[in-house]
């Protein structure tokens, strides 16, 4: 019995379920992106747990989007407000990649400031990943253009939408 088979069994999927065994072969580089949110944790999570299956290399990434309070902002207090803005945000990523540091060694952290589904989009690229794990806005709050549904229309890697009510992928 193989890895995959394995893997089916041991999370209840069926092999025919799986479809392309190749796919879970090749997954090297798993991108999980996050918005520093409770709900962004599980993606955290299933991410972590599937490096840590498929022996990947793990990559978390976090985008600032400034808000829309401070894009209309002036004055010279403007980019001060800004500047530690981006440094409360920074700070708080660096303790999470510390925690996912410690329970998994093959990692690496990106954070950037910009428009986040530009970000992601060419972070799965730029990155060369197999998979990208992120978290879908709720159901109830999902439109036609949240950036979750554009995300997974422009990337060009599998992206795994974990929701907060998800079970668990893997053991």
């Amino acid at each position: 019995m193989n890895t995959v088979e394995q893997g089916a069994r041991q999370t209840g999927w069926t092999a025919k379920r799986l479809r392309n065994a190749k796919f879970w072969r090749c997954l090297e580089r798993i991108l999980v992106a996050t918005d520093l949110s409770d709900d962004s944790m599980k993606a955290i999570e299933f991410g972590t747990r599937l490096a840590k299956k498929f022996h990947s290399k793990l990559t978390l990434i976090y985008i600032y989007e400034i808000p829309r309070s401070l894009e209309f902002m002036r004055g010279q207090h403007t980019m001060e407000v800004m500047e530690n803005d981006v440094e409360g945000a920074y700070e708080r990523f660096d303790e999470l990649c510390h925690s996912v540091r410690a329970r998994y060694g093959d990692f690496e952290k990106y954070f950037r400031v910009g428009n986040a589904h530009d970000e992601i989009v060419w972070a799965t690229d730029a990155l060369n990943a197999d998979l990208l794990v992120m978290t879908a806005e709720d159901r109830d709050e999902a439109n036609d253009d949240s950036c979750a549904k554009r995300i997974l229309r422009d990337a060009r890697c599998p992206v795994l939408l974990v929701h907060k009510g998800d079970r668990d992928l893997v053991d």
